[in-house]
């Protein structure tokens, strides 16, 4: 037998608008839920909802077994927040892409200085002099920021008493250099150097590397 050809929604209603009509004998009252339902009206067509966005949102928590990821090549996320991943799972993924970092990454912590010692600063030049140091506190040697180091020698005369600072006093001095005693100066000390005596003259010979 051939068939029928389809009929419209529009068709279909008025069609049973009319039948119930026929059977109430014309009664306009509306229909009831269960006389709507009471028997199966067949509708075909296509429905066209075309308000959806184009992307939706998700929340909550997605869940990947291995099983799962063994059939996927490449994932490529953007990702917000934490994402954990155990040895099972990401033993079936052969590339991961992240595409949220930023092309500058900062980084906090101890660095080293923008210019690195490689070498101690030595010095093939020195120069003498001669410092006499009497009762009253003076000058053995000035002070230097340039200097690598020094040597006194106490010539002859009277014991120095040779101070790392100013004002060398009998009281107030580094250590005492007896006559033809020598004394290298700490390679790390660049100021000045101060000298007394408690008696008589001693004659230093002084030489700084600088």
């Amino acid at each position: 037998m051939p068939s029928s050809p389809a009929k419209s929604l529009d068709q279909l209603a008025r069609e049973f608008y009319e039948n119930y009509i026929n059977a109430t004998g014309g009664a306009t009252t509306g229909l009831t839920n269960t006389e709507l339902r009471a028997t199966p009206v067949p509708v075909g067509g296509t429905v066209s909802v075309g308000n959806f966005p184009a992307t939706q949102p998700v929340s909550g928590t997605v869940a990947l077994d291995a099983a799962s990821l063994a059939a996927l090549e490449t994932i490529t996320a953007i990702i917000s927040g934490a994402i954990a991943l155990d040895t099972a799972t990401l033993a079936a993924l052969e590339t991961i892409s992240v595409a949220n970092f930023p092309a500058s990454q900062a980084v906090t912590g101890t660095f080293f200085q923008a210019v690195q010692v490689t070498k101690e600063a030595r010095s093939s030049t020195s120069v003498a002099t001669t410092a006499s140091i009497t009762t009253a506190s003076a000058t053995v040697l000035a002070a230097n920021t340039n200097r690598l180091g020094a040597t006194v020698y106490n010539e002859s005369g009277a014991i120095l008493y040779l101070h790392l600072g100013a004002a060398a006093s009998l009281t107030a001095y580094t250590l005492q250099v007896a006559i033809g005693g020598y004394y290298e100066v700490p390679h790390e000390f660049t100021g000045i150097l101060t000298g007394i005596t408690a008696a008589g003259t001693a004659v230093c010979r002084v030489v700084e590397v600088a």
